[in-house]
């Protein structure tokens, strides 16, 4: 049996934000992801793969 944590919507923006180093504010929860604002795609894909 696996154990498993549930994460809500604040958490999820917050764990984001701080992987990208952006404000909570900057990160944008949609229906079904979340959308970043104020970086670009390449930014965020160096941040990635850092």
């Amino acid at each position: 049996m696996k154990t498993t944590v549930q994460l809500e919507t604040k958490d999820v923006r917050e764990i984001i934000a701080k992987f990208l180093g952006i404000k909570v504010d900057d990160v944008i929860p949609n229906r079904y992801s979340f959308s970043i604002a104020n970086m670009n795609a390449e930014e965020i894909e160096k941040k990635i793969h850092d």
